[in-house]
């Protein structure tokens, strides 16, 4: 009887739960993922400084396999290079469910080192170019109840911190289901001190020093008030301007958002 039990239990031990077990491994630790659409996720090597040397990146089934190589286009300007590639999708930019879309936002060198511009695109993996705003350096995709936004945050080139204009345009497709806010991944809640203040404080955003970040300062009604673009982290802001009430702050950065509220009390 005693065999009998030991044995039983084993068998519902071992059946009883799913187990977890590897599916591959790489030497590269740095990889990062996109859904295509809904049914479609791919992984690849955020390594810009070998996008812009092959002109070209790739993309990896879920299980290690090629899943695709995507040719970029020509650079606008022989001191251009590749800044980023973002929100690569099948299901976002077009209506063509058969054609990879994706954001790529370049810097643009002058003779003087401290004056660099920017540019933002969207492109089609045949290279067309479905969207190209010049001084446009950071961007999101974001759901609302009128379909997908993407939102582009324009910066001044003498200090490309400073942005000086947001632009919100339609897309015709929409953000896959299966993860919120696109490839976007929900961070932890920002540490903001003092809270309440009377204006300025202090915003860390549990991120790595030399992240940019965006932080988006609303309203309780739902009013853009302010932007901020670092790299520092933690953040001092001073916005002195600010009647009493309750604020809130979204902040986002390569791989993730966040936000936390805000009280002025003066």
């Amino acid at each position: 009887m005693k065999k009998l039990t030991i044995i039983l239990m084993l068998i519902f031990s071992s059946g009883g739960y799913a187990q977890i077990t590897l599916d591959y491994q790489t030497f590269n630790a740095d990889w990062s993922y996109f859904k295509l659409n809904d049914f479609k996720t791919v992984y690849w090597f955020p390594n810009i400084t070998e996008i812009n040397s092959q002109h070209q990146f790739s993309l990896y089934n879920i299980d290690g396999t090629l899943y695709k190589t995507i040719q970029l286009p020509a650079d606008p300007d022989t001191t251009a290079y590749v800044e980023s590639i973002g929100n690569v999708s099948e299901s976002l930019f077009d209506n063509d469910p058969t054609n990879i879309e994706y954001i790529m936002s370049y810097r643009v060198d002058s003779l003087v080192s401290w004056l660099p511009s920017y540019r933002t695109k969207v492109v089609r993996e045949d290279n067309t170019i479905l969207l190209d705003e010049m001084f446009a350096r950071f961007a999101n995709v974001f759901p609302t109840e009128e379909g997908a936004k993407l939102w582009l945050s324009y910066v001044y080139a003498v200090n490309p911190y400073t942005h000086y204009q947001i632009k919100v345009f339609n897309i015709p497709g929409v953000i896959p289901t299966a993860v919120s806010e696109n490839e976007n991944i929900l961070g932890n809640e920002p540490t903001l001190y003092p809270n309440p203040n009377a204006g300025s404080f202090v915003i860390d955003l549990h991120s790595k020093q030399g992240n940019i970040s965006t932080i988006n300062l609303f309203s309780q009604d739902g009013k853009l008030i302010n932007s901020f673009i670092s790299n520092e982290n933690p953040i001092k802001i001073s916005n002195p301007g600010l009647s009493d009430g309750m604020y809130f702050l979204n902040a986002r950065s390569q791989n993730s958002f966040s936000k936390c509220k805000m009280i002025i009390k003066k």
